[in-house]
């Protein structure tokens, strides 16, 4: 995962991986369980684009598992990154730099702008999937009534 991120540009700050966009921050977190062998790969976006990849990911406004995108559900991710699920550590691998070229990459790269954001916008597969919006991000949400940051 490290090789195809680092080629697409993201850098790395402590457990997360960072690429500056056109007006946005977008991260990517790979997150392990407390109580298992399990992973989580999370993605966030920040608004508007700020200066330093220091930023928590944890409190982009923008946030999502990998698995919650729908054309990430034949990789199966849950299975996929869970050390506790049987499969040979090469298919895992090979499986989960697949996942990333053709459906992380792809929907996070699409997210650079507010605009890309709004329904109806380059970003609107992945916005679909994105179950809760902090207040920082509701003028995405057809309805939502809060400004857009500047």
């Amino acid at each position: 995962m490290e090789s195809i991120l680092k080629a697409d540009g993201w850098k790395k700050s402590g457990d997360s991986w960072y690429k500056k966009s056109t007006e946005t921050l977008l991260a990517v977190c790979l997150q392990r369980s407390n109580h298992s062998k399990k992973y989580f790969l999370n993605l966030g976006i920040f608004l508007p684009l700020v200066d330093s990849v220091s930023t928590d990911f944890w409190l982009a406004p923008i946030s999502l598992r990998v698995d919650a995108l729908p054309n990430a559900k034949r990789f199966a991710p849950v299975n996929l990154f869970s050390l506790e699920f049987p499969m040979d550590e090469a298919d895992r691998q090979e499986k989960i730099q697949e996942l990333m070229e053709i459906v992380v990459l792809p929907e996070m790269n699409k997210c650079g702008t507010v605009e890309a954001l709004k329904p109806n916008g380059a970003g609107q597969s992945l916005m679909e999937h994105v179950s809760l919006l902090r207040a920082e991000a509701l003028f995405l949400r057809p309805g939502g009534n809060r400004p857009i940051p500047h």
